[in-house]
């Protein structure tokens, strides 16, 4: 999901009080990518929003015996609310995670064929192994860390739960039971991977300025 930052900015300030006290924006690096915060400060609570982009173009990895490449499309977001004891920096976020890794790609093949589900098969029986995964969507999150003006830092999760991975043949071998049951085995291999990590991490570093003051 897409989330334009300047949009966020302006819903912040929408909904905010004649009790806000200032707004931030600023740079910021980290889990979600590359990308921009904003911040309106209540003196001891705060909305924030976060938005950034992976530039990863493709994930390659291998499994089984055979290579996976999947084209990825990647851009996150954080929509918080957050609590500052004594009106201070340190920050007790709880709000939204939004996006993840999507990605489809095709299996390649590795020369004697594909190896799927420890069972070898040809390129003429399997003809193209498309995969698809999605890891993230909309889901609770929380973060600790340093907000306001200057130096910023956050570390949290996002209960994202188990990502969706997919995988089907386009050849004449696509319907056979015992390969679709090879492919049930596959998945259940890179599922048992992702089930080793039940939460997605958060962290973000950044800077933020200050661009208003409504004292």
């Amino acid at each position: 999901m897409r989330i334009s930052l300047s949009v966020v900015i302006v819903l912040l300030v929408a909904v905010s009080s004649s009790a806000a006290q200032n707004i931030y924006v600023g740079p910021e690096i980290g889990v979600i990518g590359i990308g921009a915060s904003a911040e309106v400060d209540f003196g001891s609570f705060s909305a924030s929003a976060e938005a950034g982009m992976v530039p990863v173009n493709s994930v390659r990895y291998e499994q089984s015996g055979t290579e996976y490449l999947l084209d990825t499309q990647t851009f996150s977001g954080l929509l918080l609310a957050n609590f500052k004891p004594g009106g201070g920096s340190f920050a007790i976020g709880a709000g939204l995670y939004f996006g993840g890794l999507n990605g489809d790609g095709e299996a390649q093949d590795v020369g004697l064929g594909y190896a799927v589900g420890g069972n070898l098969y040809s390129a003429s029986e399997v003809g193209e192994m498309q995969v698809e995964l999605e890891f993230g969507g909309v889901a609770p999150a929380v973060m600790l860390g340093v907000r306001g003006s200057g130096f910023n830092f956050g570390l949290g999760v996002a209960f994202t739960g188990q990502p969706e991975y997919r995988m089907m043949a386009t050849g004449p071998i696509r319907n056979d039971p015992q390969f679709l049951d090879d492919v049930e085995i596959e998945l259940e291999d890179v599922v048992d991977v992702f089930d080793k990590i039940p939460v997605m991490p958060l962290l973000r570093i950044g800077w933020q300025f200050g661009v208003a003051s409504l004292n």
